[in-house]
């Protein structure tokens, strides 16, 4: 059943399902890897891991029946019937979205698919090298609008030439002028704050791998 058997009120108008994580009391907590699209699943507060594997995810899914009260459902539908309409909806966050966020998010997270960042100028050195992190900063690679939203990320080598990328925070921090290798950045910075505006700062949380190119160097 959608949503507490309510099809009037709340409409999938697309046909997409969406794929959050609600604790009992009704809360949004995050995602899986698979991002917001999906059935929602509901579980115990500390069950719950930002970018858990949806067959974890699935097996620790209590069902929407599983909710504490009235009041944790409506928490639930309400939210979940406004997801369609969150700037990461579709997994890609634009420059202008990130900044509005920045300034009407109230610091809450969003959630980025990383197949949707261009990667292009990365290849795998093979597995040898799985585990293995690395920070880089996009404004440098790829697409100027993925630098400017993003920065610098840490990604991870996963096996089969994937890689991974770790939270990054959505902010305006300088860092030391006493580096000449940070005066670029540290420009930048204060251009995109002055932009941006007052705001408060968040998480963005990227969800699924990406099969990089493998390099003829690689082992």
């Amino acid at each position: 059943m959608y949503c507490g058997g309510n099809p009037v009120r709340l409409v999938d108008v697309d046909g997409r399902e969406i794929n959050p994580i609600y604790d009992l009391d009704g809360n949004f907590l995050g995602t899986d890897d698979n991002g917001i699209r999906g059935e929602a699943f509901f579980m115990e507060r500390a069950e719950f891991k930002q970018n858990m594997s949806p067959d974890v995810a699935q097996k620790l899914n209590k069902g929407q029946s599983a909710l504490r009260d009235e009041a944790a459902n409506e928490k639930y539908c309400n939210h979940y019937a406004g997801i369609k309409n969150r700037t990461d909806y579709d997994g890609y966050i634009s420059l202008d979205e990130a900044n509005d966020w920045y300034r009407n998010g109230h610091g809450a997270p969003l959630f980025a698919d990383l197949t949707k960042i261009d990667l292009s100028a990365f290849r795998s050195m093979g597995d040898s090298k799985v585990g293995k992190k690395y920070t880089y900063n996009l404004l440098y690679w790829g697409k100027l609008e993925d630098g400017l939203v993003y920065g610098s990320i840490t990604f991870v080598r996963t096996p089969n030439d994937g890689v991974r990328a770790y939270a990054d925070r959505y902010n305006f921090d300088m860092k030391s002028w006493k580096n000449p290798f940070n005066w670029g950045r540290n420009i930048e910075t204060k251009i995109g704050e002055s932009k941006a505006g007052s705001g408060q700062s968040y998480l963005i949380y990227f969800y699924g791998t990406v099969t990089l190119e493998r390099s003829l160097f690689a082992d």
